[in-house]
């Protein structure tokens, strides 16, 4: 009986808040994946993707992969990987070069793709009684490019598909390619570049996305979920797919409602409300409802974000996106408006300038192109709340 591991997002080398500690977080998480697809005894790994997080990791990065890598090589266990969004910002390089040195095999590389007529021949490898064949995370004309695909033919039992896309069915907004453009007659498609555990299914056979094994940012934080990889096991012959949860960072969300308060009694709540850890854990502080008087601008952050320290959090974040200063509008009027107008008069009312909007569009729009992160699959408010902090201060100030 066959198993393998299926992982993706691993994003090593990414400091969340500019903090080393989280940097340390997913390599730690990388290390504790590879612990157990050892204690597993799985047969194979494939990685759907975003092995790195940045174009050029930091040397220690590159030492803890090969670690790691040369720990499942010692195990017999074979990696296949195709490169993700991250991974193509150069060109493959390092992927490359830790092909060269044998602990990984780059299934997307171009050796593996025949253009012939006006087919697309996908070819891959075959491990066992496994063909394993993907598509790197490449943005341009891809959906032409998946068209096109046509795998090439084999006597393989199972058959395996990896891609670092956002299809329709996640994401119906951002999907990056319609699921039916997806190529008939695997048995697992594993996704990537998706960073929310999804199971499903496309032609009665499993579609899994793994998500990250650490949370990328505040905003993954929020709608938390669990973290892991999935470890897949013929059965009765099916293939079943089975989440492993990896252990994270603690992160504790807190939730205040603000209604009828004035800026310092906010504060004053928050210190009330916000609990001893001792676990190091990072802290999520949304605030909602509307001030009694003064400004949003007006919450001194900084004694929540040294309150925080003192209760021995690692690093707080202050959500303030659905509270509203006394005077804030609520309600937008969609008589004979289209969608962009009825988005930009909503997000006015929630207080962003009209530069700021602009900026955020013109965000996604640039996300949306080559060297797309998963920030895309946020929609054009979600990212303005993640701008929010650093710009709405500012353009406030200037009102």
């Amino acid at each position: 009986m066959v198993k393998f591991a299926h992982v993706s997002d691993t994003h090593l080398g990414k400091r969340n808040f500019k903090l080393k500690e989280r940097e340390d977080d997913f390599d730690r998480a990388f290390s504790e994946f590879v612990d157990k697809c050892i204690e597993e005894k799985v047969d194979f790994v494939i990685h759907s993707g975003d092995l790195f997080d940045i174009p050029k990791p930091r040397i220690n990065i590159i030492v803890n992969v090969i670690k790691e890598l040369k720990r499942l090589k010692q195990n017999n266990i074979p990696v296949y990987i195709i490169a993700g969004s991250h991974d193509m910002g150069i060109d493959g390089t390092l992927i490359t070069a830790l092909e060269n040195v044998e602990l990984l095999e780059n299934i997307g590389a171009n050796r593996h793709y025949e253009h012939k007529d006006d087919k697309i021949i996908l070819h891959g490898r075959i491990h066992k009684d496994f063909f394993i064949a993907g598509v790197p995370g490449r943005r341009a004309n891809i959906e032409e490019i998946f068209s096109r695909i046509t795998p090439e033919k084999t006597n393989a039992k199972w058959k395996i598909f990896m891609f670092h896309h956002s299809i329709t069915d996640v994401s119906p907004s951002f999907g990056e390619i319609p699921t039916s453009l997806l190529p008939k007659g695997f048995d697992y498609y594993a996704g990537g570049h998706w960073h929310f555990k999804s199971e499903m299914e496309y032609n009665k056979k499993p579609l899994i996305y793994p998500g990250p094994t650490e949370y990328c940012d505040s905003s993954e934080m929020e709608r938390e979920g669990e973290r892991g990889f999935y470890i897949i096991e013929e059965k009765n012959s099916v293939l079943v797919p089975r989440f492993v949860k990896l252990n994270t960072r603690n992160v504790v969300f807190v939730h205040i409602d603000c209604g009828g308060l004035s800026p310092q009694e906010i504060v004053e709540k928050c210190t009330k409300e916000i609990k001893d850890d001792n676990k190091n854990s990072i802290l999520i502080v949304k605030l909602s409802g509307r001030l009694r008087e003064g400004k949003r601008v007006d919450i001194d952050r900084n004694e929540i974000y040294d309150f925080a320290s003192e209760k021995n959090y690692l690093y707080a974040k202050i959500n303030m996106s659905d509270l509203m200063d006394p005077f804030d509008k609520t309600g937008v009027d969609i008589t004979g408006k289209n969608i962009e107008e009825i988005e930009h008069e909503f997000l006015k009312q929630k207080g962003y300038s009209d530069s700021l909007i602009i900026f955020a569009k013109e965000l996604v729009s640039v996300l949306g192109r080559d060297g797309e992160t998963a920030e895309a699959e946020l929609n054009t408010q979600e990212i303005i709340k993640k701008l929010e902090e650093d710009y709405i201060e500012t353009e406030e100030n200037k009102a």
